[in-house]
């Protein structure tokens, strides 16, 4: 019999692996980086551990896959390998299946995300914005929370990885960071 983790571990899992999968992408730009390489691979170890948690933390991490997948994000060698390894570690740690109608959703709101992103994020205006920011799975998550559809320790994992995604590349990026000085 196999115990879920504790909720803190959730929750930071996911947040590590919204930073390492961003550092990933980030420097997977160069693709001769071994920092590019090296964060895919820590990414993945982090995302696969995340799939063998629980059915929703399943579902959302293979939902995201299958999103951005359809995308067509997943567009360099890192990348890649970053995937082959989530895949190698939910496997090794013991796979746990997805509810299916949360992976759908996750998977369909993950490509109008990144679509939406992609094509009117750098638009003015509310629509804008709300693709800018990549709203959509964000705000389906914590209504599916708050009507105790998902647990929150599922949401509150994914929105600490959605925004450890955000500051890495915040960081990385230097914009604003000298606004202050």
């Amino acid at each position: 019999m196999t115990f879920p983790p504790p909720p803190l571990l959730v929750i930071a899992t996911f947040i590590l692996a919204g930073a390492t999968l961003k550092l990933a992408d980030q420097t997977g730009e160069d693709r001769r980086s071994r920092a590019g390489y090296l964060s895919a691979v820590l990414a993945g170890v982090l995302l696969g551990s995340i799939i063998s948690y629980g059915p929703e933390e399943s579902s959302i991490v293979i939902g995201i896959v299958v999103g951005v997948s359809l995308a067509r994000k997943i567009d360099r060698p890192n990348l890649l390998l970053g995937l082959l390894v989530t895949v190698a570690t939910a496997y090794i740690r013991g796979f746990e299946t997805p509810l299916v109608w949360l992976l759908v959703l996750v998977s369909i709101l993950s490509l109008v995300d990144e679509v939406g992103h992609d094509r009117l994020g750098r638009k003015t205006g509310s629509l804008g914005v709300f693709f800018r920011y990549r709203v959509s799975l964000k705000v389906a998550l914590l209504f599916a929370a708050a009507a105790s559809i998902v647990s929150a320790t599922a949401a509150i994992g994914f929105l600490g990885f959605d925004g450890a995604y955000d500051a890495t590349n915040w960081l990385l990026s230097g914009k604003n960071r000298n606004k202050a000085i």
